[in-house]
């Protein structure tokens, strides 16, 4: 009932004008209205569904609670992206009932209203955050052409897979690795002659005998551009 209780809702009235309607008849209906191809199930399940209200044998009841209209809206208030439908819902259903209503509030809401879940992955094994991650980047495609949401869904999974190490300001785990070899070559290397006036070209020289004449601002260009913040720059290795 779940995956078909929005088409319930509003062909079943199109449906006791057309109790022998088929599911090409229904597919272009519902295209027509919602811009929505439904699968072959939905549509059997759905169309079993409409014949027992129409006939009177259906009867429908959430642990006592009976009706369709509340079980609709039972189940819109569990799978309700935004909080506006969420509690425009809730508000429906107290005044239908107000012990159905008790009997939702007293359970915690993180536990089955779908808009109050976390959106973002708490850990990168966990299959269950991942899926939800992606609910708020498909939300906008959801409700257009299912070829198009088809089409929106790869970029952003993929989107989602890929591995955030790389941002603005960040350094990425290659580019440390490259900044710590320079770093421990530069350690190496022990003053030779230090001039208490500032010159352009301090000299230094390397434990294996050779002399390098440089200059400071040179040297420490990488790591400055690299914004290294916490980390010696080679000047300062090299006094």
């Amino acid at each position: 009932m779940a995956s078909c209780s929005w088409v319930a809702s509003e062909l079943l009235a199109f449906f006791k004008e057309n109790p022998t309607m088929d599911y090409l008849t229904m597919q272009n209906s519902i295209m027509e209205r919602h811009g929505i191809a439904i699968p072959t199930h939905v549509y059997q399940r759905a169309k079993k569904l409409f014949k027992e209200w129409v006939e009177g044998k259906h009867r429908e009841s959430y642990l006592n609670f009976e009706g369709v209209k509340l079980h609709l809206q039972f189940w819109t208030a569990c799978n309700a992206y935004t909080k506006y439908m969420h509690t425009h819902t809730m508000d429906a259903i107290i005044r239908e009932t107000k012990k159905a209503y008790q009997w939702l509030v007293d359970k915690p809401i993180e536990h089955w209203a779908r808009f109050n879940f976390n959106p973002k992955v708490k850990y990168a094994d966990n299959t269950t955050n991942f899926v939800e991650s992606g609910n708020g980047e498909i939300e906008k495609y959801r409700y257009k052409s299912i070829f198009t949401m088809l089409e929106a869904d790869p970029p952003v999974e993929f989107k989602r897979s890929r591995p955030q190490t790389e941002r603005r300001m960040d350094i990425t785990e290659k580019r440390k690795n490259i900044t710590k070899s320079n770093t421990l070559k530069c350690s190496l290397c022990k003053q030779f002659s230090r001039n208490k006036r500032r010159t352009n070209k301090p000299s230094y020289k390397e434990k294996r005998g050779k002399r390098k004449v440089g200059r400071l601002r040179k040297e420490a260009l990488p790591l400055k551009k690299l914004k290294m913040i916490d980390q010696p720059s080679s000047s300062q290795l090299a006094s």
